[in-house]
Order: structure tokens, then sequence, then C-alpha cells
């Protein structure tokens, strides 16, 4: 809630604006106060001069904050009844498709954006191709959306949901998706540099043969997740659970696992050479007998202990 102070600024800044909008409207108003405030000196010619003018004074100040209060009210009914109009024309456009239903939905989208409002919900909403690069999405309902081809680029999804939606072929170049839910959604054939990924659920997502460069999945939730063919060069994986996930032919060359979890994770392939999997959870040398290491690969020390080759020695 706004201070009293704050208040008393943007009413004086309003002043010019309402007495430039409806100077003859606030001239009378000023005539008829101070006729009123003349006829009833009439009756108290006892009154002084310096009690006039302040009498005067008075009246016009209360006219005038009327009309900058009213002003005010004004422009918040207007703000909150375009920003109604905008979610309702959303809903009711949710599945339209082509080029004007796809311009008509990214321009309402960034002029809600542009007001700082919130989203109704876009469950289901198609958005494939549109130009949405650097919106702001957070916390958007994005169940089930169309967004194949999307330009996402530095776009804000945190904490968004978008449960079985479909990224494939998206530019998601530095979105940022922390902490946003995107279990069984379709990232296929999507484009990464620098995407956070962090803390989001990605349970049984499909990355398969996905380039991703210098992305952040740090604590994320990626259990049963398939990165079949992936590239994920220096991309940082600690504490994130891939437990069940699908690494096969995956490379993780110089990737951090440091504290993940890889219970039955297929490493069937992936390529770990000068990945730091210090601390990594539950991995046995069953799986890392069908990965590729090599000597700058750091292993969690219970495996050193266990070392196949050294007891076999």
């Amino acid at each position: 809630m706004a201070t009293r102070p704050n208040i008393i600024v943007r009413i004086r800044k309003k002043i010019p604006d309402i007495i430039g909008k409806n100077p003859v409207l606030y001239f009378l108003l000023g005539l008829i106060v101070v006729g009123i405030v003349f006829l009833v000196l009439k009756q108290h010619e006892t009154l002084q001069k310096k009690d006039v003018l302040g009498t005067v004074f008075g009246f016009l100040l209360d006219i005038l904050l009327f009309g900058v209060l009213l002003s005010l009210y004004e422009e918040w009914r207007e703000r909150r009844e375009r920003i109604r109009r905008y979610h309702d024309e959303l809903s009711d456009f949710l599945a339209w498709q082509g080029e004007e239903g796809l311009l008509r939905k990214a321009g309402i989208i960034r002029r809600l954006n542009d007001m700082k409002a919130g989203f109704p919900s876009l469950n289901s909403i198609v958005l494939n191709k549109a130009d949405l690069r650097g919106v702001d999405l957070r916390g958007a309902n994005l169940y089930a959306a169309d967004l194949r081809e999307v330009n996402l680029q530095g776009a804000n999804l945190r904490g968004a949901t978008l449960t079985l939606a479909n990224l494939r072929g998206a530019n998601l170049w530095e979105a940022n998706f922390q902490g946003a839910i995107l279990a069984y959604t379709d990232l296929q054939d999507t484009t990464h540099l620098d995407t956070n990924f962090s803390g989001a659920i990605l349970q049984e997502a499909k990355l398969q043969g996905v380039i991703f460069l210098g992305v952040d999945f740090q604590g994320a939730n990626l259990q049963g997740a398939n990165f079949q063919g992936t590239t994920l060069i220096e991309a940082d994986f600690s504490g994130a659970n891939l437990s069940g996930a699908n690494l096969k032919g995956a490379d993780l060359r110089g990737s951090d696992l440091q504290g993940a979890n890889l219970t039955e994770a297929n490493l069937q392939g992936a390529n770990f050479n000068g990945a730091y999997m210090f601390k990594t959870k539950n991995l046995t040398w069953m799986q890392l007998e069908q990965a590729i290491l090599d000597e700058k690969t750091i292993l969690p020390d219970y495996l050193k202990q266990s070392d196949p080759k050294k007891q076999s020695g």
C-alpha cells in the first residue's frame, strides 16, 4: 500500500493534467466558489481580509483534490477494465491458429507485460512460431501448450507450469525456467545457450539430441528424463535428481554432477571425460563400465575404494 507522502506527491503531479484537460470547467467552478464566498461575506462584514483569502483558498484546494482523486479512481477503473478485456480475449483466442491469431495473442501478452499484469489460464494455448522474446510469463499456466518453434529468447518463465507442453524446435537462449514445471514436456530440437533450469521439474521430459551450452540444471528434478544423444558439455547438474534418466550416448564432458542422484541412470556410451562427479549419489561401477571416462574425471570416494581394477590387481 502506498504511503501518505507518496499519495500526496501523485496528487500534486496530477493537478496540472486535470486542470489542463478541463480548464473551463475548473475556472467556472472557481468562480462559483468565489461567488459563494463573497455572498457569505456580505452577511459577515466583520471578517478580516486574511480570513477571506484563507476561505477561498481552502475551497479551491478541496475542489482540486476531489478532481485529482476522481481522476486516479477513473485511471484505476480503466486499467482494471483493460486487463479484464485482455484476459477475456486471450481466453477466447487460445486455440486460434494462423498468423493473425498468433500475432493477436502475442500482442496481448506483451500489452499485459507492459501493464505488469498477470495472465489468465493459458491451458492448451496455441503459440507455435510466435515471437515471445523477452516476455515475462512468470507463474503462467501453460499446461499442454503448443509452443513449437516459438522464440522465447531471454523470456522469464520462472515458476510457470508447462506440463505436457510441446516446445519442439523452440529457441530457448538465455530463457529462465527456474522452478518451472516441465514434466512430460517435449523439448526435442530446442536450442539453448545459458538456459536456466535450476530447481525445475523435468520428470520424463523428452530432451533427445538437444545441444545444451552452459545450461544450469542445478537442483532440478530430472527423474526419468530422456537425454539420449544430447550434448551437455560443461552443464551444471549439481544436486540434480537424475535417477532413472536415460543418458545413453550423451556428451557430458566437463559437466558438474556433484551431489547428483544417478540411481539406475542409463550411462551407456555417455562421455564423462573431465566431468566432476565428486559426491555423486548411488553411482555404481556397473553403470560406469558402460560409460567413457578419462584421468580428469573426478569420481566419488566410495567408488575409488571399490575400484574393480585395483581390486583385481
